[in-house]
């Protein structure tokens, strides 16, 4: 790779009208359109957010013959086992579990044998129902409607309004299996239940349908559904004590009416019987064991105070610091666990919705240090043709779907046409003075893909750098010294305002100062000028034709440095000298030279840098 680092010796004669400078990696916004698919490989670890247990390194490790404490010591290392003390914030007795899949609807509840006994919180009686079915709506004045049927299907019939904003739903029945239980009925699905089923609204006024359950029936419901029941059994305990104390820990999001949900925003719990996924069982006789022979343990810190014991699928070989230190977890490498290390092919085309044009590639730039790879992900960048976007690893999971925030676009699959770097190093390079950092690369990549390569010769000549080495030039080429800061931030500015680098070289050439350099003489003064601008000794009649037009006062020297920017002469050696600064000696030809040149007839000195770059970089 070329790195250029030539001082431009164009002099006044470079004729330009730089723009406002730009801030590195970052440019004017233009919409873009790409054309490539933008297919992407990624390669990741994990399924979850990776705090405290893992759910197949437990299984892993329970495999090495591990006991459920030693698991739960492991992921949870800054806690000690105890067991639910009376001082609870979560009654145990009766946990509500927000069913979320009966939200904002009224309140649905079927008995296949026996009455349903509706009662206050407190207690007392409302009314008793034997016909099969009652739908309680809470209404906005703080009053519920119950009307009966004969099952979830209706019709209904209204039997009274109460004064009570919640209503409990509570089964008389000796029957067993469904018949023996509350069926909470939904619009997708149905679930049959242990404890009762409470109407009551949100905060914010929505219906919600509440199960109170007891916490080791509800555990029932939900150990199953999160690690499956034929797995080892010290696995199956340590899962049952983690969902308890998470759940006795106390959850903020659903006060005041309740305490945990149904999905896996919390746990999954799909109470004893389920039709999600069909008709099935949701409890299994092992876990229920395993729920059993842990029963009322907890995990607590050193201040009594209990432990939300997060877990997630699998952790991908590190958890991750949070309420518990990050530790190594070598049991997640188990055999068949599907999500200790996976490959997805995704599209850059899912980052459209941001509205910045299609994405040409994402550059991880932080990671949290620990695992393969550096490890989690903290920050991206989307790179857009315009602008890179910086986000989240959790954002980048949600936009591609991943299994975690642990991940990696392979160098040979990210999506990224690489095919213009060199392009973009070299003239990076050349107008800036700096090798691109891998954020600046991939936006100008993108710019030259999108847009084509002299659109970012046009947007990289304007940079403040060089127009800085124009004026350097400049103040070396006339007055054989370097810039006072003064003079040079001043002429940058002018550079920036759209004045002209010819003006402020005529500017430069009439100096006092210049004329001085010359001796104080009209001779030297056009000796100098032949040197100056046309790099050659001035010819005998040269001399003597200009000498004794400035003798004479025919001309000033102010219009003598003007004719002298005018000829084929000067024109050449502009683009000689344009094109030995971007491309080099010997990397163009005569013809180059001369359509350059005659170019230069119809645009400036950096709109022909810009083409140079663009036709021969």
């Amino acid at each position: 790779m070329k790195f250029v680092r030539k001082i431009w010796l164009l002099g006044f004669l470079l004729v330009a009208a730089l723009g406002a400078s730009l801030v590195a990696g970052l440019v004017s916004p233009t919409e873009a359109n790409a054309q490539a698919s933008g297919e992407v490989e990624v390669d990741g670890r994990g399924f979850g957010h990776g705090r405290g247990l893992g759910q197949y390194g437990a299984l892993g490790y329970a495999r090495q013959g591990w006991t459920s404490d030693q698991i739960l010591d492991h992921y949870y290392s800054n806690t000690s086992s105890a067991t639910i003390g009376s001082s609870s914030a979560i009654d145990p007795s009766a946990v509500r579990v927000n069913l979320a899949f009966a939200a904002d609807r009224p309140t649905t509840v079927e008995l296949g044998s026996g009455s349903l006994s509706l009662r206050t919180n407190s207690g007392a009686a409302i009314a008793t129902v034997s016909t099969g079915a009652v739908r309680l709506i809470a209404n906005g004045n703080g009053t519920t409607e119950i009307q009966t049927s004969a099952s979830c299907s209706g019709p209904w019939t209204t039997l009274r309004q109460v004064s009570q904003a919640e209503v409990n739903v509570h089964k008389v029945s000796n029957a067993s299996g469904t018949d023996g239980l509350l069926e909470v009925c939904g619009a997708s699905r149905s679930v049959w239940v242990e404890g009762s089923v409470r109407s009551t609204r949100s905060s914010a006024g929505a219906a919600r349908t509440v199960n109170v359950v007891d916490i080791e029936h509800y555990l029932e419901g939900v150990v199953p559904n999160e690690s499956p029941a034929s797995w080892d059994f010290a696995a199956l305990e340590a899962q049952a004590v983690a969902a308890r104390s998470y759940v006795i820990a106390g959850d903020t999001r659903f006060q005041p009416y309740a305490d945990t949900c149904d999905t896996a925003q919390c746990q999954v719990y799909d109470g004893v019987y389920t039709t999600r996924n069909g008709f099935r069982q949701a409890t299994h006789s092992r876990t229920d064991q395993a729920i059993e022979t842990t029963r009322r343990i907890i995990r607590v810190f050193d201040n009594g105070r209990v432990a939300r014991t997060e877990f997630s699928a699998s952790t991908g070989g590190y958890t991750v610091n949070g309420d518990f230190p990050a530790v190594k977890d070598d049991g997640d490498a188990i055999a068949g666990n599907p999500f200790n290390t996976w490959t997805e092919t995704v599209s850059l085309s899912t980052l459209d919705k941001y509205g910045l044009g299609r994405a040409t590639g994402v550059e991880v730039v932080e990671r949290n240090g620990l695992g393969a790879d550096g490890g989690r992900v903290l920050r991206a960048n989307y790179i857009f043709p315009s602008r890179s976007l910086s986000v989240t690893g959790d954002q980048v999971r949600v936009d591609f779907g991943f299994r975690s925030n642990w991940f990696s676009f392979s160098e040979a699959g990210d999506g990224i046409d690489r095919s213009e770097d060199a392009f973009v190093t070299e003239a990076f390079e050349t107008f800036t003075g700096s090798t691109p950092t891998s954020s600046q690369l991939a936006t100008w990549r993108g710019v030259a893909l999108n847009d084509g390569r002299l659109a970012v010769a046009r947007r990289l000549v304007r940079d403040d750098h060089f127009s800085g080495e124009l004026i350097d030039d400049l103040y070396r080429k006339t007055l054989r010294r370097g810039a006072d800061r003064s003079g040079r931030a001043y002429w940058v500015d002018q550079l920036g305002d759209g004045t002209g680098l010819d003006e402020i070289g005529q500017y430069f050439y009439s100096l006092e100062e210049y004329f001085i350099r010359a001796d104080r003489s009209n001779s030297g003064f056009v000796a100098n000028l032949y040197r100056d601008v046309l790099s050659r000794e001035a010819d005998s009649s040269g001399q003597r034709y200009w000498t004794d037009l400035l003798d004479r006062s025919v001309v000033s020297r102010h219009e003598m440095v003007f004719f002298f920017t005018q000829g084929i002469e000067t024109r050449t050696k502009r683009a000689e000298r344009i094109l030995n600064s971007v491309v080099g000696k010997g990397n163009f030809t005569r013809g180059d030279l001369n359509e350059y040149a005659q170019r230069l007839t119809e645009v400036d000195d950096i709109a022909i840098a810009a083409e140079i770059a663009a036709d021969l970089l």
